[in-house]
């Protein structure tokens, strides 16, 4: 694991968005923030990486870059 990735924590005061902000307060460790320098609940970098992609898997999902076959023909169709 990248040493950076966990050595650099991210508080929840630097964080905008409202759930990851309060997992943050729930979850994390009281420690230094890396970007403010406040002394808040924080989660590592590495930690945000994990929330985050779990987030995006399950809640988005990869659409095909091309039409299908059949949306191909609703377009030609307009």
């Amino acid at each position: 694991m990248d040493v950076e990735r966990e050595d650099r924590r991210l508080c929840c005061k630097c964080v905008g968005e409202v759930f990851l902000r309060t997992e943050i307060q729930r979850r994390g460790l009281q420690a230094e923030c890396f970007y403010c320098g406040g002394n808040h609940m924080t989660f590592s970098i590495g930690q945000m990486v994990d929330e985050i992609e779990l987030a995006l898997n399950e809640h988005y999902y990869r659409t095909a870059a091309e039409p299908s076959g059949m949306e191909y023909a609703m377009l030609k169709g307009r």
